[in-house]
């Protein structure tokens, strides 16, 4: 047998790598076994990809070698699953990414080149990709789940730069950043674009330049994910651009650490409500947003500022709406993967139509409409029961642009700032919203009627939840008697 017929590559999954420093131990360690060449290391993709003469080393004196230093180590699935790039990401080791570009508004305009060359000074638009398109495979004893990190890690990726290292952006810059995807969305093929940031609005929506720049990009096609904010719990706190009513805004909850229930999951207050200035119900869904773990860019600011957030597998913990938006925009990507003619509006239909409200014992929603919008985002709802043409319905975009029309929302707000909506106090429980284990809240029509303890609805409840249980039930015993065996 030839040298050459002898020589496999080989593709490991590594987790605990949380330095540059560690990356190159691990390299050295194998690098120095016989038969091996070829080795690359890479601490965002937690990859360890080289070439073996197993007629010399086996696979096994590898794996035995990396965990002999600390780390786990598992085969990597090959062949259905793309890498990502972090933007910025800088260790001194190659990657794997499906990254199209970057663009740079925050300091010198490079223009469209290679992710990595980039660097992402605090580390918050790191993160967020993280959360949305996370390759690594999930690993539990050692093993791999069959599950990855990212929500959609398949995503292909254009990162667009407009923030500084203290996470501060202008106003111009962001304008601009938006204004690039939008020309380039063809040449990237860029359908979803996600906006984890909100500033407090200083104008009418129509008149915000961020929102024109963000107007333009939905009527091209663009669906547009934005935080909400994190300036709860006071009405009227949602962020620009997060206050512009065609897009998809998104509130944070947390399940409290317990993934397994969600009996105890709740909107913390830090979750910006609404409703807008101009009277719209915003968020229009709430999204997890608490304690999200993702890898950063090391050395960021972030992971400078806040060390007591960095884990020891070199993933960082943050909270907040952003990483609410940014899994949502996972879920819009893989929407898309599945129906990719999918329109921005029936994508926010989809969305919205299948999300799970907070409902109590009583029948009655245990948060308002200000505060969880339609409710929690649920991906598999999405697929199975979102609908389609609900979305904007009561708005137009082109006559927005155009400056000829503008719309107002359905909200209340009286002089001394107190809002509502027509028939709210009918439709909102009386009982106080619980932070943590309720025995009252569910999320979902499914869940609140299949309750142990059957619900007291109200006679007077403007819901009917068990029409609306017995005709999502009759979609799901449809789509299961139709699926191809």
């Amino acid at each position: 047998m030839s040298e050459a017929a002898r020589e496999t590559s080989c593709d490991w999954t590594v987790t605990g790598m949380d330095c540059g420093s560690c990356a190159t131990k691990i390299k050295d360690a194998v690098a120095r076994l016989p038969g091996v060449s070829g080795v690359e290391v890479g601490i965002m993709t937690e990859r360890l990809r080289l070439t073996l003469d197993e007629a010399q080393t086996g696979r096994d004196k590898i794996e035995k070698t990396v965990r002999a230093l600390g780390y786990q180590i598992a085969p990597r699935a090959t062949g259905a699953k793309k890498d990502f790039v972090l933007p910025g990401a800088q260790d001194g080791h190659d990657h794997d990414h499906a990254a199209h570009a970057d663009h740079d508004h925050a300091g010198h305009d490079h223009g469209p080149k290679a992710a990595s060359a980039k660097c992402d000074d605090s580390g918050h638009g790191t993160h967020m990709t993280s959360v949305l398109a996370h390759s690594g495979q999930v690993i539990k004893n050692g093993e791999p789940t069959g599950t990855f990190k990212g929500i959609a890690p398949d995503a292909s990726l254009v990162a667009v730069k407009a923030f500084d290292v203290e996470g501060h952006g202008g106003l111009l810059d962001i304008v601009r950043g938006v204004q690039w995807v939008v020309e380039n969305r063809q040449k990237y093929n860029i359908q979803v674009l996600n906006l984890s940031f909100a500033a407090r609005p200083r104008w009418h929506y129509w008149l915000d330049p961020v929102n024109q720049a963000v107007m333009q990009a939905w009527a091209s096609g663009i669906t547009v994910v934005v935080a909400a904010g994190n300036e709860g719990p006071e009405l009227m706190s949602i962020g620009s651009p997060g206050n512009l009513p065609y897009v998809i805004t998104v509130g944070a909850f947390t399940d409290s650490w317990t993934p397994d229930t969600t009996d105890d999951d709740y909107i913390p207050d830090f979750s910006s409500q609404g409703p807008t200035p101009t009277a719209h119900i915003k968020p229009d869904l709430v999204a997890p947003g608490g304690h999200i773990t993702g890898v950063t860019r090391p050395g960021s600011s972030l992971t400078r500022e806040y060390p007591e957030y960095l884990l020891s597998t070199g993933e960082f913990v943050m909270t907040g709406s952003s990483q609410a938006a940014a899994l949502v925009s996972g879920i819009v990507a893989l929407l898309l993967q599945l129906e990719p003619g999918l329109s921005p509006d029936d994508v926010k239909c989809k969305l919205l139509s299948s999300a799970e409200p907070a409902i109590n014992r009583d029948g009655l929603l245990a948060y308002s409409p200000f505060q969880q919008g339609h409710g929690r985002v649920s991906a598999a709802r999405a697929v199975a029961l979102g609908e389609r043409g609900c979305g904007n319905q009561e708005l137009d975009i082109q006559l927005d642009i155009a400056n000829a029309k503008h719309f107002e929302g359905p909200a209340i707000v009286d002089e001394e700032g107190s809002a509502s909506l027509p028939g709210l106090k009918a439709m909102l429980s009386p009982e106080p919203a619980e932070k943590g284990l309720s025995r009252s809240r569910k999320w979902g029509v499914k869940a609140h009627i299949e309750r142990t303890d059957p619900p007291d609805s109200s006679p007077d409840s403007p819901f009917d939840w068990q029409a609306l249980y017995r005709r999502e039930k009759a979609t799901m015993e449809h789509l299961a008697r139709s699926a191809p065996e």
